[in-house]
């Protein structure tokens, strides 16, 4: 996960939905008007308006919230990340074939 993404990640899992800058931290996590709202990084202006969209649209709201609980529950949760670390940890430590002598057979070509 990126730094600084916690506490998108933490408000998602507990269904609440997000406003986030459109920056390369959030994009991929938050997908806009699906599981929360994007808004052009700076732009108060933009904040502004999603923030009280958000309370507009309070069927709008819970949706988003729903479907970013969802998200989390479907491939970030800490078993997840357990599950893709062990399986590069497998991956790199891996030998692979050996030869008697020790030497991969690549290195022996």
């Amino acid at each position: 996960m990126q730094a600084g993404i916690t506490t998108i990640v933490e408000s998602m899992a507990m269904g609440r939905p997000v406003v986030v800058s459109r920056t390369r931290g959030q994009v991929g996590t938050v997908r806009d008007s699906h599981n929360g709202l994007e808004v052009p990084p700076g732009d108060v202006a933009a904040l502004r308006r999603a923030i009280h969209w958000l309370l507009d649209h309070p069927e709008e709201c819970r949706r988003m919230g729903a479907e970013g609980r969802h998200t989390i529950e479907s491939g970030m949760t800490l078993e997840h990340f357990v599950e893709r670390m062990s399986a590069v940890v497998a991956t790199v430590s891996d030998p692979g074939p050996r030869l008697a002598s020790g030497v991969t057979p690549e290195a022996a070509r």
